[in-house]
């Protein structure tokens, strides 16, 4: 068999033939990972992508000069058995005779020219660098909000900052990042609006750009017919014209800087906003491999982040079958500062550990590790409204004055297209029938299967005092299913309204906890392009507000050390790091504006629902521990009142009430969960519904 495949390739030698084979069908790749882990077991050295990369070389093809490099002793080579060998043999002459063969030879020929050149990477590296890199322009931007801010701008602080947030677009490259730094708190006319802001900032940050042009991959006509069918089947709206409503929304792509994280100090003093912009760019860029400018749009790995496949018949990186190189601007430009192992892009291990989780220490220096994080040597960033050093790790700082920067005053939230569309929707909000009278017993825990948007109208001589819940979250469960983020958040929003009529006027303390997720919004396209860290926090925040709720605070629920692979890069190197999610909003809103704005750090453990054996002891996916529930009770001022959960679950704050002596009204819409929490209730208290 393998004489039939030679004769392709007679003018080079057998043997690196076949290697070259192995590795481009990656066939040992999942060996080679556990000697890597091996590796580190026993010296200790972690690799970074680009020594992975030589080191799998080495494997493959066992040049010894890749270990010199790599001041590594003793690694393992590839050794395969015959039945190795006829099987790679036999899948080659199978693509070659059912796929095309021209473009199969000619790009495992190219890889055998190309396997002894390996250390043309880094010369590869500079060519790339030298043409792409943007030093002109920030790279970064880190804007400082603070009271001598608030004092300056009086009464259009909010507006003024907006036009500060488009500057600061105009003038950053592309892909790269924005950090809004609040350090105090914040006051106006002796109102906290510390989280009010930071949340109002944050949305605008996402929505302030409609773009207008076509973009091939949002079928607009679909997202208007998959919006009126889903306002057509709300049983919570009155009839309306939903075409025009969701016309007006998709008319154009509400677009801007990108959601990437908010850290917060553990005294809950400081927060670090973290936002990315991505602008559509079709510029074609070079393939990092053959550096030629032979490539086509592939996809978008990111909404508005175009990559590309590279179309030269000859590029030494093409697959097994012939395809090309797929490759992005950013991470090949990350990837290339990798390779130039530049020190001023190191992260020290102690760095990295201080910063891997999204709660950090108050007394830590934060300026260094966002410069560090989202910067590179030779770039500029940018400070606004406030100092720091002038000259750090190579990068160059430009400190702006705010009163500098020309503002206007006439931005509003309620301009961007996000907010008319809930406002529009909210308008058709209908109250259910009235007629069902529930009797009421001191010490009452009342539980019903039933949509609690509608129920809680219906029970509407149930004075409700106060409410804590955890929603379900957008997509995260079985059980929690919509065609986009908008149209969960619709839900919410009426759902809110709900319970907005039929709480009481005064007091009334609503704990909404909440926590950002990762998941495709599938707002205007439905596929992978549009995964992103989505902030379920903030924009509750805002469906909250337009129905009339005052926000007054967020409440850190610090779940500990939590296991995620978010961070699991083991490049320490600028631009690879991400922090570990081990936080849950607990958003506090009222009908009436407080002074006090409650905020804090609370480190309470997550519930352990699976045991040893792997089984689900709760019966809930995503159940909530009770001293959460625990919060709302510094809000009770009155105890004969009822206290609401919209979302029951598996009935953790039923039975949190039962055992505190509280009056509660929960609603389960699942008939398995409702039955659930019936039951772990039961075990309290022996009470029929």
């Amino acid at each position: 068999m393998i004489d039939d495949l030679m004769k392709y390739f007679e003018e080079y030698p057998q043997d690196i033939v076949i290697k070259t084979l192995f590795e481009m069908n990656k066939y040992f790749d999942k060996d080679l990972k556990k000697h890597f882990k091996d590796l580190k077991a026993k010296t200790g050295k972690t690799l970074d992508s680009f020594q992975r990369k030589m080191l799998r070389n080495y494997y493959y093809y066992k040049n010894k000069e890749i270990l010199k490099e790599l001041n590594i002793k003793d690694f393992p080579h590839m050794i395969y058995t015959k039945e190795n060998l006829n099987e790679i043999v036999a899948s080659t002459i199978e693509r070659i005779n059912t796929l095309n063969s021209e473009k199969i030879i000619n790009s495992i020929k190219t890889r055998i020219k190309e396997y002894n050149k390996y250390f043309e990477e880094k010369s590869k590296c500079s060519k790339w660098l030298n043409k792409y890199s943007k030093y002109d322009s920030p790279s970064l931007i880190l804007f400082n909000i603070n009271q001598d801010l608030i004092n300056a701008y009086g009464i259009n602080y909010e507006s003024n900052i907006y036009s500060i947030i488009n500057k600061m677009y105009e003038r950053l490259n592309n892909y790269r990042y924005v950090a809004i730094i609040i350090k105090e708190d914040l006051y106006y006319n002796q109102e906290n609006i510390t989280w009010d802001l930071l949340s109002n900032l944050a949305i605008y940050m996402e929505n302030f750009i409609n773009f207008e042009k076509k973009f091939n991959p949002f079928k607009k006509n679909k997202k208007i017919e998959e919006m009126v069918t889903f306002l057509n089947n709300n049983n919570s709206i009155r009839s309306g014209n939903y075409e025009e409503i969701a016309s007006d929304f998709y008319s154009t792509i509400s677009t801007g800087f990108v959601f990437s994280d908010l850290l917060i100090s553990d005294n809950e003093k400081i927060k670090i906003l973290i936002m990315r912009k991505i602008e559509l760019d079709e510029t074609p860029i070079l393939c990092p491999s053959c550096m030629k400018p032979i490539s086509r749009g592939n996809s978008y790995p990111l909404m508005f982040q175009r990559s590309w496949e590279c179309q030269n018949p000859f590029c030494p990186e093409r697959s097994k079958s012939g395809r090309g190189k797929r490759f992005d601007e950013y991470g090949v430009y990350r990837y290339f500062k990798l390779v130039e192992n530049n020190r001023n892009n190191k992260i020290t291990k102690r760095m990295y550990k201080d910063w891997h989780r999204d709660i950090f220490k108050s007394s830590l220096d934060y300026y260094s590790m966002l410069i560090l994080y989202y910067s590179w040597n030779k770039e500029k960033v940018e400070i606004i409204n406030d100092h720091y050093i002038k000259d750090f790790k190579s990068r160059k700082i430009e400190e702006i004055n705010y009163s500098a920067i020309e503002v206007k005053d006439n931005i509003k939230l309620q301009d961007l297209k996000i907010y008319k569309l809930f406002n529009s929707v909210l308008r058709l909000y209908k109250k259910v029938n009235k007629n069902n009278k529930t009797n009421i017993e001191p010490n009452d825990v009342l539980i019903f299967n039933d949509n609690s948007t509608i129920g809680i109208e219906k029970n509407n001589n149930i004075e409700i005092g106060y409410a804590i819940t955890s929603p379900p979250y957008y997509n995260a469960r079985e059980y929690s299913q919509w065609p986009t983020f908008i149209l969960y958040l619709i839900d919410m929003m009426l759902n809110a309204k709900s319970i907005y009529n039929n709480s009481i006027e005064k007091d009334f303390t609503y704990l909404y906890n909440v926590g950002d997720i990762v998941d495709c919004d599938n707002i205007y396209v439905s596929s992978n392009m549009s995964k992103r860290r989505i902030m379920l926090g903030f924009y509750s925040v805002l469906i909250f507000k337009i129905v009339g709720f005052k926000f007054v605070s967020d409440i850190i629920w610090d779940k500990g050390e939590v296991e995620s692979k978010r961070n699991s890069s083991v490049n320490l190197f600028s631009g690879y790091l991400k922090y570990v999610n081990c936080y849950e909003h607990v958003l506090v809103f009222k009908k009436e504006k407080a002074i006090d704005s409650y905020s804090k750090v609370c480190k309470i453990k997550p519930v352990y629902k699976i045991n040893s054996k792997g089984e689900n002891i709760l019966g809930h996916t995503a159940p909530y521990p009770e001293e959460l529930v625990g919060l709302i009770k510094p809000f009770i001022q009155d105890d004969q009142k009822y206290i609401l959960d919209p979302f029951l679950g598996s009935g953790t704050t039923g039975l949190w009430c039962k055992k505190n002596n509280y009056n509660f009204i929960g609603y389960e819409l699942d008939q398995a969960y409702y039955l659930l929490s019936k039951s772990r209730i039961d075990k309290i208290g022996n009470n029929e519904f």
